[in-house]
């Protein structure tokens, strides 16, 4: 487990052993357990989905994680406006290279 992430995931079989998630017993008419909730799971699970139908369209297993980043960072800065988010992003990269090698393998 990564210091400071939480994962609120469904009481689902396929998640356990994930370390310090934190689920919701949807099946027994569970909706909310402290901070997780039904929706918020559901509600983060809808993004990768519709970002693989309407803008990756594949995505590989290597880079799954990245793409994982990505989504939550969009879903945890949804109440910034454009700029902010702009501003946080470039705050983010900065210092940081991307070489052609890394895109191309």
């Amino acid at each position: 487990m990564i210091k400071g992430i939480n994962i609120y995931t469904l009481d689902l079989q396929s998640y356990e052993g994930v370390l310090g998630r934190k689920d919701v017993a949807h099946g027994i008419g569970e909706y909310v357990r402290g901070q997780a909730n039904t929706i918020g799971v559901v509600s983060f699970r809808s993004l990768p989905q519709h970002g693989i139908v309407e803008t990756y369209h594949n995505m590989s297993q290597e880079y799954l994680p990245h793409y994982v980043t990505v989504f939550a960072g969009r879903k945890n800065n949804r109440q910034l406006n454009t700029m902010a988010q702009a501003q946080q992003m470039a705050t983010g990269i900065e210092g940081k290279r991307l070489r052609n090698q890394h895109l191309v393998g």
